[in-house]
């Protein structure tokens, strides 16, 4: 309780509290609500976009009383997903693409034809990308950041990342992705979401680029921070029901939505371990199936304790998922022992697959050298191979010159969101060398 009549910092603890409260609620009006079927995969890909972007928003199951009374009030009830702003005059979408909710809501997903020349161009909108747009931008560097999903990347789906420096009670994923673009957009970044860019391409002194759907920008270099994909699971009766209780990566909102339900998490790393927590608040038990023989291997250890201790959880170590079984949706899973191959069946009304990391650029020139999984060779490495520059590389400078790589796309780096911040803040003291012709 307050010790003073005016206690501003025990006021403003509460009132973080009332906020975080406040945003996980899933029983309060938000300004978006999106009303669909629960299971309805548009509408998870639309929540997760939601969700990532830190928009506040609410999801209604179509069918429940809340629900028909937005379905009443915009008259939209023959779409398989309505979102409704009620926040902008209640403007209201029906089966829209992600591109049409962001710019709804005002999140640029294009450019003007006469702004299209930049400094740097940062390709992917995670920690690692947000962290260059915030240090170049900040340092009158013209930036633009363009991002094919949302802000945040993979982390931007971690429930609660409780590592990270400043943050004792934690943070999500989101809320700290939508501080760094906050960020950067008031020192000046420019951003372009939801669209992709398929092509780079040395241009005099500087680099072209193509984005789909936007066209070409112009930049003096190019800082890569595309990070990484889940990677597939493979199995066929798996993959037939993707977006159908089936999902790579997580979201808060999936949780709301799995209330009273049971819940599969498959991966070993500190993403499935923020996932399965936060699934435990809400499920009637979350199975945990790792490949190794212990999560403390890949896991950090506030993970490890956290988990041993709910009793919600199910640990299935080295095991995997072999199939899964379900009409129209998901019911159950298949998973396999891997020493024995000794196979059970498991209740799941959904399953969250994080998986491995593949990093996604063979969209990449031939002349940006990668190892043989695909991660971007930098410094002494991309020296060693392929480079052309008569000077030597900079530590996180590709085998293009002028063209840089931080974050889990490049090899060697430490998969960690505190790790792929240094790294994109780093990289902005070896763009201003570039600039200044040092070392050529």
């Amino acid at each position: 309780k307050p010790w003073i009549d005016r206690d501003e910092l025990f006021h403003r603890t509460v009132a973080e509290f009332v906020q975080e409260w406040s945003r996980s609620a899933p029983s309060n009006l938000r300004e978006v609500v999106v009303v669909a079927d629960p299971r309805s995969a548009p509408a998870y890909g639309i929540i997760s976009l939601l969700t990532r972007n830190g928009i506040p928003h609410a999801f209604r199951d179509r069918t429940s009383r809340l629900g028909h009374e937005v379905l009443e009030r915009t008259g939209s009830g023959r779409g398989e997903v309505v979102v409704w702003m009620p926040a902008l005059a209640g403007k209201t979408l029906v089966d829209p693409t992600e591109a049409e909710v962001m710019e709804a809501w005002g999140v640029h997903t294009t450019l003007p034809e006469s702004d299209r020349d930049f400094d740097v161009l940062v390709v992917g909108g995670g920690p690692a990308g947000l962290a260059a747009a915030v240090s170049a931008s900040s340092e009158g560097v013209r930036t633009l950041v363009v991002e094919r999903e949302s802000i945040g990347g993979q982390a931007g789906s971690s429930s609660l990342i409780r590592n990270y420096l400043g943050f004792s009670r934690g943070v999500s994923g989101a809320e700290l992705a939508q501080r760094g673009y906050q960020q950067a957009w008031v020192f000046g970044a420019h951003f372009v979401l939801t669209r992709d860019v398929d092509l780079v391409a040395e241009q005099g002194n500087g680099f072209t680029a193509h984005v789909d759907g936007v066209g070409s920008v112009t930049c003096r270099a190019v800082v890569l921070a595309t990070g990484v994909s889940y990677r597939r699971l493979g199995v066929p009766s798996v993959e037939v029901l993707t977006g159908r209780g089936v999902h790579y990566g997580a979201n808060v909102t999936a949780a709301h939505a799995l209330a009273g339900l049971d819940a599969v998490v498959v991966g070993g790393g500190n993403s499935a371990g923020q996932a399965v927590l936060h699934l435990a608040r809400y499920c009637r038990s979350v199975t945990l199936v790792v490949r190794g023989r212990s999560i403390a291997e890949t896991m950090s250890a506030y993970l490890v304790d956290a988990i041993s201790a709910d009793p919600t959880v199910v640990l299935c170590t080295e095991s995997e998922v072999s199939g899964a079984h379900g009409e129209g949706r998901l019911q159950s899973v298949v998973v396999r022992q891997r020493s024995s191959g000794a196979e059970h069946t498991v209740a799941a009304d959904g399953m969250f697959l994080m998986i491995g990391a593949e990093p996604r650029t063979g969209w990449l020139p031939a002349a940006i050298v990668r190892d043989r999984r695909g991660f971007v060779l930098t410094g002494p490495d991309a020296g060693r191979h392929g480079w052309t520059g008569e000077r030597d590389p900079h530590p996180y400078e590709t085998s293009l010159p002028g063209v840089f790589a931080v974050g889990d796309v490049r090899c060697g780096s430490v998969k960690r969101v505190a790790s792929a911040v240094g790294e994109g803040s780093v990289v902005v003291s070896q763009l201003h060398q570039l600039f200044a012709g040092v070392g050529s």
